[in-house]
Parts: C-alpha cells; structure tokens; sequence
C-alpha cells in the first residue's frame, strides 16, 4: 500500500491499492451474511461525534466496530430521502447542511466544475468500446462528501487532542483574487477559483485546511485506497488497542512516500483519461459541441470548457470575446501521440 499510494482508477481498469483478498474481508456491506437474508458483518472504524448548532463539533469518540452495512446507489438514497423511508439519512442531511454552512463561514472555497465519467469496455470482435457521460448530480452524495470531511476532522481533532503523530492533511487559504470571486456562479469564476487553489500537504503537524474551512482534518474514510487514510486507521486502532504508535518521524517519512506515489498515480489518472476522450474524438471526425470560455490565454487566445466531453482546450478567436460565451465548435485535428487535439469555431 505505501508503495502505490492510493488505488489506480482508469478508464479500462482499476488496480486496487490492496489486495483483493484484503478488500473482500475489510469492504463495508461485502462478502456473505451469516444467514439467508442477513446482512454481512464488516470490521471498521466509527466516530461518534456530536455536532452543536453552529456546526462546530462539541465531542468525538472513536470506536473499533462491527457493523452490518446495507449498500445502496446515490440514486436510490434520493429516492428513500424523497419518500421519507430514511429518517436516518434525512437527519444526516440537516447535520451536512449545518456543517457546510459552518465551512463556509469559515472561507471554505467550493468549486463547481461539470464533470464526465469515462468508460472503456469490451465490444464486438474485440474493439474496445468508449463512453463519456456526465456524472450526475445527486444530493446524497454532497451528504456523504460532508460526513466525511465530519469524520476526517474529527479523527484529527482526537489525535492532536491525544498528542498521538497523525498524517493531517492541510491545506494553505488561496490567493485573493479567488476569494473576491467566491459566490460567483459563472463557470469562467470557477476555473479562476480553482488556478488559485494551493496543494494539500500530508504530514504530522497539525494545519488548518483552509480550502474545506477546517480548523483540523486528516483523510480518513478510505483506508482500503488511500494509504495516509489507513495510515490514520493504523495509529488510532494502535491506541485504542494500548500499542505503541509510530512516532512523527515515521509517520512523516511515510506520509512523503506516499504522496509521491499517489501523485504518480493521480498523474496516470489524468494521462489515460485523456487518452481515452481523444481516442473518442478520433473515433468522431469533425465532431461538433459546445464551448465556454472561462480563461485568458494571451492575446486573442482563450481557454474553453467542452462540458460535454471534460475537456480543456485552447482556441485562437481574435478580441473583444468575452469569458462565460457560448459558442459551438468542431473538431479540427487530434494528436492521439502527442495527447493534443485542436478546434475550430463553427459560424
């Protein structure tokens, strides 16, 4: 795991930061149950936190658990919040409104880009098959994103409160300019927001992230593939179990390892997705769709948005364009060698 630094997701593939048998045995809500209609028993890690009414957090306790996981879709727990069949989860949603609320009076920066998910699959005789669709927009996945920004500033809260070396993830506040454009709307303010962002950084010393608004936060709820995630999981089952726990120095040496290797791999990530999106577009001569202009990139040369396909791009229009405009473009050539494809204005 310290070795690949996080999981591989590809288009084509997933290469898992454990092994198979590992995540098997540690997944929530996998494998068998002990009986015919019962759910499987899965081994975790549980915060118990209290949230007060400004969204703060009034106490955290860390358990080693044993729970029994029901899976369900993004789409499906919409469906459940809509019909009123998941107090539970519709209570979870007041917890995530307060919290976010809280986040972002603290300078949280949300950034709102629309994303594409690529797939590759096996088609006929052979050939490889591409898709892109547009990765949907469900409200339960903005509830779970909260608690788990809950649960990883609560595991940082406990361990600094407790002295224990931990691997914190901060983050430095962005440039102003970024913040005077915050409560923008417009895509270009988006793209802006998000040049000016500063990379997070993995380590024992305890920093603000100031980028999710969080006095403290560490990576927390992916331990099966993220490696600062189970390294976290390592030091607090290590108290809870009277072990010893790595020192800070440990934990920062690994903590730098892995974040080379996750970047290696989050590198990979961006370079065969796309490969794939152009392989898509060489699949598509003279493919035509929409572009916005969300950036300068010299005289008379923009940067655009093809929401559609994901894709940045840069396109040569003249002056006096403006950023946020709309235009319709076609396909003018694709590199797939050198991982550039150029487009045209349609008029």
């Amino acid at each position: 795991a310290l070795a690949r630094g996080a999981t591989l997701y590809l288009p084509e593939l997933t290469s898992p930061m454990l092994p198979d048998e590992a995540l098997e045995r540690f997944g929530l809500g996998l494998g068998e149950g002990p009986g015919p209609g019962l759910l499987p028993t899965s081994p975790a890690l549980s915060f118990r936190i209290e949230v007060a009414e400004d969204g703060s957090l009034a106490a955290v306790e860390v358990l080693a658990s044993s729970l029994r996981v029901r899976r369900a879709s993004y789409g499906e727990a919409d469906r459940l919040i809509a019909a009123g069949e998941a107090p539970g989860l519709a209570a979870l949603g007041e917890v995530a409104r307060r919290r976010a609320a809280r986040r972002r009076a603290n300078g949280a920066v949300e950034i709102d880009i629309p994303e594409v998910r690529v797939r590759v699959f096996p088609g006929e005789g052979g050939a490889k098959e591409i898709a892109i669709e547009p990765v949907p927009e469900d409200s339960s996945s903005g509830l779970v994103r909260e608690m788990m920004l809950l649960a990883g500033e609560a595991a940082a809260r406990w361990a600094f409160e407790r002295g224990l070396a931990f691997p914190y993830y901060s983050q430095e506040a962005p440039g102003e300019s970024a913040a005077s454009r915050e409560g923008e709307d417009s895509l270009a303010a988006q793209f802006a927001r998000r040049r000016l962002m500063r990379a997070g950084v993995s380590g024992p010393t305890p920093m603000a992230h100031r980028g999710l608004g969080l006095p403290f936060y560490a990576q927390a709820t992916s331990p099966l593939r993220r490696y600062q995630d189970l390294l976290g999981h390592m030091q607090l089952r290590a108290v809870l179990a009277g072990r010893e726990p790595l020192d800070a120095d440990e934990v920062g040496r690994r903590c730098a390892l892995a974040q080379a290797a996750s970047a290696a791999t989050r590198q990979a990530e961006r370079g065969s997705e796309l490969h794939w999106k152009l392989a898509y577009l060489a699949r598509r001569p003279g493919w035509e769709g929409k572009a916005l202009l969300v950036g300068s990139a010299g005289p008379g040369t923009y940067q655009a948005y093809l929401p559609e396909l994901g894709l940045e791009t840069r396109l040569r229009l003249g002056p006096d364009r403006s950023l946020d405009e709309e235009l319709r473009v076609r396909l003018a050539r694709v590199d797939l060698g050198s991982l550039e494809a150029s487009f045209e204005e349609l008029r």
